[in-house]
Order: structure tokens, then sequence, then C-alpha cells
């Protein structure tokens, strides 16, 4: 199928850029998806690698944050690795004048936008369970063996979604070319709202609709779920702050609410790096759906949004050794507290029998 139609002769966006303007973009996104597939790597090879005092094993698997970070880093490679080599894929035969070093097909740009698609939404979907982990390990006291009993399901709606949206992008043809990449998009470029340019890919009924379901939804979800869940986190730890003042004396105290608050801290960092990455990138799809395209706004989403991986791998580094320790000592406490419950049943059931056994010796 080509690209090529009578809209050629229509002036389409971007065509007012100047020459360095296009270049610049694609090849700070390359950079930052370079930095981005490092990162996730470094945490990949981190979870996988053998080490001591680790799980049996020698590995890191064995915790459920670790298999979480495991799967984001590695689809976030598949996404950046898509982003990364989207311009080349973009086809050669595009009726645009502001592609650059464009060399691909149809089926090319494709299997890009697949890869970013696929790639994408699944980082973004365990950015939200990460964010609810933090919640259910620090506020209700999850340990590794009620995480365990959810896993698939949380896996599966991570995964699934995501993989079912870029099955049917492929099958309605929504994989189209943008200025850097190869993503959900009309062709030619703002088809959908420009009545004297027909479109050729990805228009029809309810266009809008189906893009804001494909891109944007599962990202409006998940950033209510962060919320939601950082909003309950922060209500918990300011709590238990106040009641350690309370009872300031009591060293073990002000111990776990030390390692609480800086569990906290740490899950505020994922958070924000979640924000700062793809903050520019929402705002740039608004702005094009509204027609206008900002070089400001197109470079901050071609900086900051293939780095979530490179965020992730720095804070990742700082802080898996305390949270393996947190979730691994909830488990301590809940155990101790059922040998505590334990040991009182059975002091108890003791002390009746001695009652029983003196009463009878009485008689």
């Amino acid at each position: 199928m080509s690209y090529q139609d009578e809209t050629a002769t229509v002036t389409l966006a971007y065509s007012g850029w100047a020459s360095w303007q296009l270049p610049l973009a694609i090849y700070l996104m390359k950079t930052s998806s370079i930095a981005s597939i490092s990162g996730s790597s470094y945490i990949i090879y981190q979870v996988l690698a053998p080490r001591k005092n680790r799980s049996s094993d020698g590995r890191q698997l064995g915790k459920f944050y670790h298999r979480i970070m495991l799967c984001l880093s590695f689809f976030n490679v598949i996404g950046s690795f898509g982003i990364f080599i989207g311009s080349w894929m973009v086809p050669a035969d595009v009726i645009y004048n502001f592609v650059f070093e464009n060399f691909g097909t149809v089926a090319t740009c494709e299997i890009a936008g697949f890869m970013v698609q696929i790639g994408i939404l699944v980082t973004v979907n365990y950015s939200a369970l990460l964010s609810i982990y933090f919640m259910l390990a620090i506020r209700y006291n999850w340990n590794e063996m009620r995480f365990q009993n959810y896993e698939p399901l949380c896996h599966a709606v991570a995964i699934l979604y995501p993989l079912l949206s870029a099955i049917y992008s492929i099958r309605a043809e929504l994989f189209n070319p943008a200025p850097t990449c190869c993503w959900v998009q009309t062709y030619p470029l703002d088809c959908e709202i420009n009545e004297s340019v027909e479109c050729i890919r990805g228009g029809g009924a309810n266009t809008r609709i189906i893009h804001f379901m494909m891109a944007l939804f599962p990202m409006i979800v998940d950033f209510i779920l962060i919320v939601a869940s950082m909003a309950l986190l922060s209500r918990f730890v300011k709590a238990q702050t106040l009641r350690t003042l309370s009872y300031s004396s009591r060293f073990t105290n002000r111990r776990e609410n030390d390692v609480t608050q800086r569990i906290f801290t740490q899950s505020c960092w994922y958070v924000g790096a979640f924000l700062v990455v793809w903050i520019p990138g929402v705002a740039h799809t608004q702005l094009t759906k509204n027609g206008i395209h900002s070089f400001a706004v197109v470079l901050a989403m071609c900086f900051f949004t293939p780095l979530q991986g490179f965020f992730y791998s720095l804070i990742y580094t700082k802080s898996n050794i305390l949270i393996t320790e947190y979730v691994s000592s909830a488990f301590r406490r809940l155990s101790m507290s059922r040998f505590s419950n334990r040991s009182s049943i059975t002091s108890a059931r003791t002390s009746n029998e001695q009652l029983e056994e003196a009463t009878q010796n009485a008689a």
C-alpha cells in the first residue's frame, strides 16, 4: 500500500518549521531513548543477576517489587526501542515535506507503532501498579504471600489491554507517521480536524474517541490510580508520624517510622519521575488534537518521554534494598503476631487446665 495521494498538494502541519528544528527533536528523542534503554537494561540485570544475601537461588525475583520492576523495565526497553527507530521506520513515500531520514514502509511503521503502543502503555500500567504496591505494603501491611495471591491478575491487567489495543490499532490502520515516530495517528496528520484534507488511514467515524481510547484513556486511568494511592499513603504516613511523636521515647516506633518515611519518599520519587516523563507528552497530544504544533512542547516531549527507564534506574538503585527489607519485615511482624497470639491461647489453655485440676483436687 502506498501513502501517496492527491492530498500531497495540501499544506500540512509542521510544514512551516525551520530545517533544523525537526532533526534536533528527533535526535534528542533518540538520545533519550538510548538512556532509557540503558537504565531499564540495568534494572533487568540487577533483578536477574545472582548475588549474595538474596533469595534461595541468589536472585531478587522472590520479591513482588522486583518482579514489577523487571516487567516494567522489559516493556520499557521495547517501547524505547520503538521510539528510537521510529523516525527511520516512517514510509519513504509519505506526502509530508518535514520528515527526516525516513526509509521505511507501511509495515515497518506499523511494527514500530506496535512496539511503542505496547511498550509505553504496559510501562504506564506497571507504574500505577508500583504505586498501588507501595500503598498496600506500607498502609495495609501486605506481605509477599498476600501479594502472590493477586499477582497473576495484576500482570494480566497490566499487559492485556495494551496488547489488545495494539492488535486493534494494526487492524484499524491507526499506526501512522508522526514527526518523530510512528504511533496512533491519522494520515495525513490532523486530517480528522481539517476538512480540506481527506483521511487516507486512521480516519472514519468516531476517530477522536478511538484515538482517545487507544492512547490517552489508559494513561488517565493510571494517573487516577497513582494519585489515589499516593493520597492514601500520604495520609497514613502523616498519621503514623503523629503517633510516633506521641510515643517518642519508644525506639522501635521511631525506627519503623523512619523506614516508612524513607520508603514513602522513594515512592514519591517514582511518581515524580512518572509525571515529569508524561506531562509533556499529554500536553503535546492535546495541543495537536486542536491543531496547535508548538516546537517547545515537541522538544520537551522528545526529551522527557523516553526517559522513564533512566529515571527509574536511578531510583531503583537507591531503594531496592530498603524496600525489600521493609516487605520482609512485614512478613516477620505478621509471623510474630501470629506466634504471640498462639502463645497467648496456649497459656490460656494451660491456665484453664491447671484451674480445673486444682478444682478437682479440692473436691
